[in-house]
């Protein structure tokens, strides 16, 4: 029989019917009843005190129950249960002869109230002691398993705030830029709206200088056409431009122009977009650029949007260190611009185009006899007097700095060098509130009209920046 599934009371009733127990037994010839009672009282204590022991191990397990996983001790549990069921059911069954016996008439003589009471209590308790162990186990296995799948959930959070913190880490900026993510993939220059017309468009899938294959057309930039393509001979992506008509008519100005690109070509910073080659064919010429996946800056600020304080620090770290890079080696950019300053796909921020689109811009203004040589709201007041320094990008840095905190530019024209020289613009605080009031200082120090009282490095924004809470 199986006393791990028969309850207490239940058992006993069938031990009591179906087991011809010796207290169901016949008296011996002459044996009084008072002694039989005796007899069985006597066994009826030995088994109390057999079981006690039994009932003391299943309380000592039902308080284990906290401290672990109570499946752990099923093994025990089952062994303890069975011995303490079947022997409070013979126990049980004992007390009913023990009745039997002491009802008769001889037996009266003494007095088993008390022993009787004593033994139909401890059927009980052992009876109750079964039901508060059996309640525990479940509650504890319930808790248990409850605990388990909390100890998982809390594990699969941390895990995800790992992977978002390493993910933050990853792409700094554009995680916090109105939380919007870099979804398009741009290459450098495609952002520009027009340009003049350039050399023949190139379908996809067309071989240049047997090395490149034309993936697809980027659209026009400032210096010409632009093109997402395949080095074939590296299994790289490129960008190509292919230089404006205006280069290649006039005299000097190609072989300025190629100069400069071989001497920028030599900048290798992560925050630079790097040029692979440059390249002169017949009367076209071709610059091969770092394919950068992501967008210029000049999108993430389209429609007025602006940029965190997080966000634009970390930005403009990047931005400084590539300004700073170029600066030691005599190189300015001189047309600084949110349109010149990739952000990737990783959050990092890319300048593009030192020094090449300036050359680019004066060689095509010579070529139309037009005065214009950069973009007005970001030049350097004296860029137009044809004046270039180091100070010149800083202030180009400062007006990108103002634009990314408010969303607008300082100077809206058109008369630019006017406002400049007046430094008639508002300060970031009184465009948004929330711009600490140390902001104004450091971009109107970036914006001097005299150079000599600019900063002088791009790096001294950073720290003037990062020293604000």
């Amino acid at each position: 029989m199986n006393y791990r599934m028969v309850p207490l009371r239940s058992l006993a009733v069938i031990l009591f019917l179906a087991l011809p127990s010796a207290y169901g037994a016949e008296a011996p010839s002459g044996q009084h009843p008072a002694k039989r009672s005796g007899e069985i009282k006597k066994d009826l204590t030995n088994q109390m005190m057999e079981l006690t022991p039994l009932l003391q191990k299943l309380e000592a397990l039902k308080n284990a129950y906290k401290k672990g996983d109570p499946a752990a001790a099923m093994d025990d549990r089952f062994r303890i249960r069975e011995d303490i069921v079947r022997r409070a059911a013979t126990l049980f069954v004992g007390l009913q002869y023990f009745r039997q016996v002491r009802g008769s008439e001889e037996a009266q003589i003494f007095d088993y109230s008390e022993f009787d009471a004593e033994v139909s209590s401890f059927v009980r308790t052992a009876d109750d002691m079964l039901a508060d162990e059996a309640k525990a186990f479940k509650s504890a296995r319930r808790a248990y398993r409850i605990w388990g799948w909390v100890k998982v959930a809390v594990f699969l959070l941390a895990l995800l705030g790992l992977c978002v913190l390493l993910w933050r880490k990853r792409e700094p900026a554009m995680r916090l830029i109105r939380g919007r993510m870099v979804e398009r993939e741009e290459a450098p220059g495609a952002e520009e709206p027009s340009a003049p017309a350039a050399a023949a468009e190139l379908a996809p899938g067309a071989l240049l200088l047997g090395t490149y294959r034309i993936d697809k057309d980027l659209g026009k930039g400032g210096m010409g056409l632009v093109y997402g393509a395949t080095d074939i001979n590296l299994d790289r992506k490129v960008a190509i431009k292919i230089m404006r008509e205006e280069l290649t008519k006039s005299g000097m100005e190609p072989d300025m122009f190629l100069s400069e690109a071989r001497m920028v070509a030599s900048l290798k910073h992560p925050n630079i977009v790097e040029i692979h080659a440059v390249m002169k064919e017949g009367n076209q010429i071709f610059l091969v650029f770092e394919y950068v996946y992501g967008q210029p800056l000049s999108k993430v600020l389209s429609g007025g949007k602006r940029i965190s304080m997080r966000s634009t620090k970390i930005l403009l770290r990047q931005i400084a260190a590539a300004l700073d890079f170029a600066h030691c080696r005599k190189i300015i950019h001189r047309d600084l611009k949110p349109s010149n300053i990739m952000i990737t796909s990783e959050g990092s921020a890319k300048v593009m185009d030192f020094g090449i689109a300036h050359v680019a811009q004066v060689t095509a203004a010579a070529a139309s006899r037009s005065d214009i040589c950069g973009t007005p709201p970001y030049m350097a007041p004296e860029q137009e007097l044809g004046v270039v320094s180091r100070e010149s990008d800083i202030f180009s840095l400062g007006v990108v700095l103002y634009e990314m905190l408010t969303g607008r530019l300082p100077y809206a024209g058109p008369d630019f060098l006017v406002q400049k020289e007046s430094m008639n613009y508002a300060p970031p605080s009184q465009v948004i509130q929330n711009i600490p009031r140390q902001a104004d200082e450091i971009i109107r120090q970036a914006l001097q009209f005299d150079p000599r009282l600019r900063y002088h490095t791009a790096t001294e924004i950073v720290m003037a920046l990062d020293a604000i809470p």
